[in-house]
């Protein structure tokens, strides 16, 4: 049995936009303190189907497009 669990990170820079696939059990999300980040949801057509505004650290399990209010933003990504 293990007692841990190793998780994956890495960075990504939203300028002003970028697409992020979530890991196999999803990712959580975490913009830089003090910022707004807008989640968008689009199906393969290029439908908009839904929206977030990230504040604070998020768990997304599906592909996700982030735009950072204000210009670029980076984005710590930790797969689970």
């Amino acid at each position: 049995m293990n007692k841990y669990k190793a998780l994956k990170h890495y960075w990504v820079d939203s300028n002003p936009k970028v697409e992020i696939e979530p890991g196999p059990n999803g990712s959580i999300l975490i913009p830089p303190p003090g910022t707004k980040v807008f989640l968008h949801w689009i199906t393969d057509t290029g439908k908009l189907t839904s929206t977030y505004t990230m504040e604070y650290a998020t768990l997304v399990t599906s592909k996700v497009v982030a735009i950072g209010k204000g210009g670029s933003i980076r984005i710590n990504v930790i797969d689970l």
